[in-house]
C-alpha cells in the first residue's frame, strides 16, 4: 500500500504541474494535489500511528464507545480497551479513504470539464480505486481482528 500510495501521488503532482503549465487552471488543480498526496501521508502516518494529543483523544473515544467509560477505559462489567496504536492506525487509514475519496471527486470534475482526457481520467480512477480497496480492506481486517465485526 505504501508503494502504491506513493506512486499514485507522484501521478498527482505531475498531474498538477500539467494543470497548472498547460491548462492555466489553479484553482481544483490545488485541491486535487493536496487530497490526492494526502492519502497517501495518511498510509506512512499510520505506520508510525500512537503519539501526541490526537493519539489520546481517540484512545478514549474508541474506550467510550465500545465499553463505556472515557476515563477510565472500563465499562460497567470491567471491559478493556483496544490498544491505542490499533485505533489510531484505523484512522489514520479512515482519513486516506476520505482524502481518496475526494481525489475521486476531483477527478470526476476534472473531466467533465474537459481539463483532462478520458484516458487520464481512466488511468487515475483505476489507481484511486484500488487504493481505496485496500485501504478500506485494511481498516475491516483489522477490525474483525479485534472483533468489531
Amino acid at each position: 500500500m505504501r508503494e502504491k500510495t506513493l506512486k499514485f501521488a507522484i501521478r498527482i503532482v505531475r498531474l498538477y504541474q500539467y494543470l497548472v503549465n498547460e491548462k492555466k487552471e489553479y484553482t481544483m488543480s490545488k485541491q486535487v494535489l493536496k487530497s490526492g498526496t494526502n492519502s497517501g501521508a495518511m498510509v506512512r502516518e499510520a505506520a508510525y500511528a500512537g503519539s501526541g494529543s490526537d493519539f489520546i483523544l481517540h484512545h478514549f473515544w474508541f474506550c467510550a464507545s465500545r465499553v463505556g467509560s472515557p476515563l477510565l477505559g472500563l465499562g460497567a462489567g470491567g471491559g478493556k480497551c483496544t490498544k491505542p496504536k490499533v485505533v489510531q492506525y484505523i484512522h489514520k487509514l479512515s482519513v486516506g479513504q476520505k482524502e481518496i475519496n475526494e481525489t475521486q471527486f476531483w477527478l470526476e470534475v476534472l473531466f467533465a470539464t474537459e481539463y483532462i482526457s478520458i484516458k487520464q481520467f481512466d488511468s487515475l480512477m483505476a489507481d484511486a480505486v484500488e487504493i481505496m480497496k485496500l485501504l478500506t480492506s485494511s481498516i475491516t481486517t483489522k477490525k474483525k481482528n479485534l472483533g468489531l465485526l
